[in-house]
């Protein structure tokens, strides 16, 4: 069996340099996957199911851990309170978007299972999104109403803004926002600083399902988000169903943009993907 490694290239040298190790440079003993790089190419975010990368790494489950790749340490991110190890899944090896990081490297957005990340635990053992400050030690649930409420649902995708305050991601949980009941994955934006929750995909209430919609990513300022989508009431006069296209939606002026089309403005023919 082949085990995969987490690798970036540097230029102008174009040498290639494994990121998946430990601060002894060994590398690491089992999968590593779903990357995500700082603005300055500094911190290497990934998710690994390796448990010699750092010590007393004993749960057997996927981690969440940063590469320095200046100071060649290795740190897990995916920690609760006084560096207490997750006792379940964190970032997850499916390709999906398990970790994003800020620009500057400071904050870490990952998903999980665990219920140690956070003192109220993991209540409805769902996967949620947290995100971790490196500078403080701090972390927190990010799928939650803007009342606080966590989500009722399964997290999946990911992706937080250059400084970290806007984090996009979808989930199917029903009651992040008034009016959101199909069941199906919708796009939210969560203001860490603000504390709030914002659907994205959830603009015209509906309990009838319609279709899914999944995060691909977020402008440095949080003000657009790209999200692909097979909801067919997404588009204006939608031609092609339930194939999925691809959006970018302005949250300044609450317009959305399918951006799946020809120059003439033709909506595509099949799906489209981030």
């Amino acid at each position: 069996m082949t085990t995969g490694h987490a690798q970036a290239a540097t230029q102008p040298a174009s040498r290639l340099e494994l990121i998946s190790v430990n601060n002894n440079g060994a590398q690491g003993d089992n999968d590593s996957d779903v990357a995500a790089l700082s603005a300055d190419g500094r911190f290497f975010a990934f998710a690994s199911i390796a448990d010699n990368l750092v010590p007393n790494d004993n749960n057997v489950s996927s981690d969440v851990f940063i590469r320095d790749r200046v100071n060649r340490t290795t740190e897990r991110v995916s920690v609760g309170p006084n560096g207490v190890e997750g006792d379940a899944n964190s970032g997850f090896l499916d390709g999906l978007g398990g970790v994003s990081i800020s620009a500057d490297g400071r904050f870490v957005a990952f998903r999980s299972f665990s219920d140690r990340l956070t003192p109220d635990g993991n209540p409805n053992f769902n996967e949620h999104i947290y995100v971790r400050d490196r500078q403080t030690g701090s972390i927190e649930r990010i799928d939650v109403a803007s009342d606080g409420s966590i989500a009722a649902g399964f997290a999946c995708d990911i992706a937080i803004s250059a400084d970290g305050r806007f984090v996009a991601f979808d989930t199917d949980a029903g009651n992040l926002v008034p009016g959101d009941g199909d069941d199906a994955f919708d796009v939210f934006v969560r203001d860490r600083l603000a504390g709030t929750t914002e659907g994205i995909t959830t603009r015209v209430p509906t309990d009838t399902f319609t279709g899914n919609s999944f995060v691909s990513s977020i402008s440095a300022d949080g003000r657009w988000v790209a999200f692909q989508s097979n909801d067919p009431t997404l588009a204006h006069n939608d031609r092609n169903g339930f194939f999925q296209d691809a959006f970018v939606f302005d949250r300044k002026t609450s317009v959305l943009h399918v951006v799946s089309v020809s120059t003439s403005g033709v909506q595509s023919d099949n799906d489209s993907f981030n």
